[in-house]
């Protein structure tokens, strides 16, 4: 065979294997384009299992998921109490309004949708607000943490006054909002504590001894408080 037959034989062969390739290309985008999306429409937090089902069993194991149980079967329960247990409460505190108690039995609880609202909004994680602000709406201890929730006391911060909510209960989005442990038994090698998600500067078992002994600090100092206030 002369070079020529082979280089005609070579060239009709990668022209055909090219239009093989866009042919597939093409039958994938018609194809694409024939079926039927199914697009949430996140009207319901349950709308979001089918995508997100691992944040969405995290979710059923935090204290969000039964916010509402924990006061909807009592009474009496004020539009305060609504206002952070339910999420018609919160969505309408949001907006500056509040609830009728008298509906309480038909709200739902606090659910992917009351804090996230799917869409563009300019904020990260299509959160409803900035994180921050979100989690002060009800969880005012952040207060405390920035050395501002002792009444008389002209300095409380620590170094960690300056840390966010999700930094600690949110370690790797974790969405059961628990303070994971360093020395956590059941957390698994290549999941990060809450410690370590942020100190890269030391290992596990080292931040579990730094957190007992801090913890044995605190409860010398809180018996001699309590010693204090039981003598007054």
């Amino acid at each position: 065979m002369t070079n020529s037959a082979y280089r005609k034989i070579l060239t009709s062969s990668l022209v055909l294997t090219g239009i093989l390739a866009v042919s597939a290309i093409l039958f994938q985008i018609v194809g694409l384009a024939a079926q039927e999306k199914s697009i949430p429409d996140h009207s319901s937090f349950t709308d979001c299992q089918a995508c997100h089902a691992e944040k969405y069993k995290m979710w059923e194991k935090s204290g969000h998921s039964i916010a509402n149980k924990i006061v909807t079967g009592t009474a009496p329960v004020g539009a305060d109490c609504l206002g952070c247990h339910t999420a018609e409460g919160f969505t309408a505190k949001l907006q500056g309004g509040t609830v009728d108690p008298a509906d309480r039995a038909s709200f739902k609880t606090l659910s992917c949708t009351v804090c996230h609202k799917p869409g563009s909004n300019g904020n990260p994680k299509q959160l409803v607000i900035n994180s921050e602000k979100l989690c002060d709406e009800c969880h005012t201890q952040i207060r405390v943490l920035q050395g501002k929730g002792a009444t008389g006391v002209e300095d409380t911060r620590s170094f960690h006054s300056g840390v966010t909510c999700v930094s600690c209960h949110m370690p790797e989005t974790n969405h059961e909002m628990k303070f994971v442990r360093p020395d956590d038994p059941g957390l698994p090698e290549d999941r990060l504590d809450t410690c370590t998600h942020c100190h890269k500067d030391n290992n596990r078992k080292a931040r579990a001894k730094q957190l007992t002994d801090w913890r044995a600090q605190h409860k010398e100092a809180m018996d001699l408080v309590e010693a204090h206030l039981a003598a007054i």
